[in-house]
């Protein structure tokens, strides 16, 4: 955790710019069986060249403390604010494939992610994905993408994930982003950010054997 001091309160308007400069050192993926959570998502790639990564929160306080992090769970409470990323990426490979929590826009050589009223933004950088997509009835954007050997489990999740977004609109209010996105990767769990998800593929083997037994 890093805590800034700003020596005096900010007052209602004002704005300061905290800039943070770092390397993300990411750890080999070690796949783990489900008994034994707490693996991460921030990960090198595996032999596939898959890659999930993440960067930094924004904690709110409580009492006058941050509420500090924690190995598992979703025990942080970052505020809901406006997320913009450039991304820029040397030496990619051409089959690159950039899933996001938001929709890319071109700005030169570099990509342009902006999310509203979010507690995060996530990203999955990879090659070898298979995307299907689908929009709800509102016009909402849902990305699946999925392992090519688990094809029909990534097209169901998509299906499941469109009919799942039309009930909460229904029953709620307007689903706030773009698009959400759904993307298989090689951990021992889920995850959930903001407008992005991460189904764990030892959950889709599961899933799958237990279809084929029904």
């Amino acid at each position: 955790m890093l805590l800034i001091n700003l020596g005096r309160p900010l007052a209602t308007g004002k704005a300061v710019v905290v800039t943070i400069e770092y390397t993300l050192d990411l750890p080999p993926i070690r796949p783990m069986p489900m008994d034994k959570r707490g693996t991460g998502v921030e990960h090198a790639p595996d032999e596939s060249g898959r890659l999930v990564s993440g960067g930094f929160d924004i904690p709110g306080r409580m009492a006058g403390r941050a509420q500090p992090a924690h190995v598992v769970g979703e025990t942080t409470t970052p505020e809901a604010v406006d997320i913009t990323l450039d991304l820029g990426i040397k030496n990619a490979p051409d089959d690159l494939q950039i899933i996001a929590s938001a929709p890319a826009e071109s700005i030169g050589e570099r990509l342009r992610f902006t999310l509203t009223g979010a507690r995060s933004l996530a990203l999955s950088l990879g090659t070898g994905f298979q995307v299907a997509e689908a929009r709800t009835t509102s016009g909402i954007l849902v990305h699946s993408a999925f392992f090519q050997e688990h094809a029909a489990a990534g097209q169901a999740a998509m299906q499941t994930a469109t009919t799942a977004l039309e009930v909460y609109e229904a029953r709620f209010r307007p689903y706030r982003h773009p698009q959400i996105s759904i993307v298989e990767a090689e951990f021992s769990d889920g995850m959930e950010y903001s407008g992005l998800y991460f189904w764990a593929a030892s959950i889709t083997q599961v899933t799958t054997a237990r279809r084929s037994i029904i």
